[in-house]
């Protein structure tokens, strides 16, 4: 019996996933089929461990649904404290179930399982070339040898190659367990567990759009891992712009996770460092540029700012006295440019405060930099 929906909203329109049932189970083990090998290997250490199993209705349209609907499982499993959802540690597996019709035809087509699927992005790719290979065999009048099958998923070859026929409801041997009975949960447990539900991502995500007035695509990108959201939130707490918090997350952190090949149960980087960072670039001690390099260190290290700047001498430099030194220096080294901005050529002011950062390394305060060159181009001409 369907019990009840998991909603989304994908490319612009409201997906409705119906649950069809979940039911307990204990763990197989695990088979390794190796190529070109005649005997298989056999996993036992997750033997007996028990898990359960969410069934749906065939309600998904296409293979980049599918992989949504995962994502959006994994977001409600995670933050209902479930499980930890790490899907390579094996807390979180999919079989996908796919089948074809002609259009205008009622009936659902053979439908083939699909298993060995180690990622949400590969629960994509599977199932996209999967559904190509049934394609070409209705377009060529073979669609009757789709079978009723399980099939595993080859990531390196891109195929799925077919591991075991099921033919009959009873090749699934899926039936209750005789000495086991049903679990009969009231209705009043369900309200009162409900009512206790911490804040779920669809909610968490209408939230931080509203209070943190960031984009809706940023605040989707933060909350599908609830490391990550947590971490946004430590930080924006500690009264630091949630934007530029968002765009720091974005851009810096997802960057060093993807290049280091790590989750964002990995990082190790102090909420209140970030913060201090965003701070001490605001108030002008070190550049934005020097500001990535700190976030760098920070992402490896978990050091202070304030350590990270002393041990790099990355201060910036604000003092009028040495940096109107700096300024002098360029001007008088570059006669040229000083001629070009009296005869009309703005850019060439541009020109010189790129030469006043180059010699300063980077370090001079651009806002009173740029202020001392033109005070001084207006007096000239």
């Amino acid at each position: 019996m369907v019990k009840d929906l998991v909603k989304f909203d994908f490319e612009g329109k409201e997906v409705k996933v119906r649950i069809n049932r979940i039911h307990i189970e204990e763990d197989a083990g695990k088979l390794v089929h190796l190529e070109d090998e005649p005997y298989s290997l056999i996993d036992y250490n997750r033997c007996g461990v028990p898990l359960i199993e969410i069934v749906t209705e065939p309600d998904l349209r296409s293979p980049a649904e599918a992989a949504e609907f995962m994502r959006q499982l994994k977001g409600i499993l995670e933050y209902a404290e479930v499980s930890d959802c790490r899907m390579e540690q094996g807390s979180i597996r999919c079989d996908a179930n796919i089948s074809i019709r002609p259009v205008g035809q009622e009936e659902y087509g053979t439908k083939v399982e699909i298993k060995n699927i180690n990622s949400f992005r590969e629960v994509q790719k599977a199932l996209e070339r999967e559904e190509k290979r049934q394609r070409e065999l209705y377009q060529y009048g073979e669609e009757y040898k789709i079978k009723q099958e399980t099939r595993r998923w080859d990531a390196a070859k891109a195929k799925t190659l077919p591991m075991r026929s099921k033919e009959e409801a009873h090749d699934y041997r899926y039936f209750p367990e005789p000495d086991l009975t049903p679990i009969i949960i009231q209705q009043e447990f369900v309200d009162e567990t409900r009512a206790n539900l911490p804040e779920m991502p669809a909610e968490k995500r209408q939230r931080f759009v509203r209070d943190y007035k960031i984009p809706q695509k940023d605040a989707s990108i933060i909350i599908a891992n609830k490391t990550l959201a947590h971490f946004y939130e430590d930080t924006v707490a500690l009264g630091v712009d949630p934007k530029v918090v968002d765009n720091y997350i974005l851009g810096d952190m997802l960057r060093l996770l993807n290049k280091k090949g790590l989750e964002p149960e990995d990082i190790t980087m102090d909420p209140k460092n970030l913060a201090h960072l965003i701070q001490v670039i605001d108030e002008g001690k070190i550049s934005k540029t020097a500001g990535k390099e700190v976030f760098a260190e920070m992402f490896d290290t978990n050091k202070s700012p304030d350590v990270i700047i002393e041990e790099k001498g990355l201060a910036q430099i604000s003092s009028s006295d040495e940096l109107e030194k700096l300024v002098d220096e360029v001007l008088k080294n570059n006669p040229q440019s000083i001629e070009d901005f009296k005869a009309g050529k703005k850019q060439a002011a541009g020109y010189l405060m790129g030469q006043v950062m180059k010699a300063s390394k980077g370090q001079a305060n651009p806002q009173i930099a740029k202020k001392m060159i033109d005070d001084k181009l207006a007096i000239l001409v």
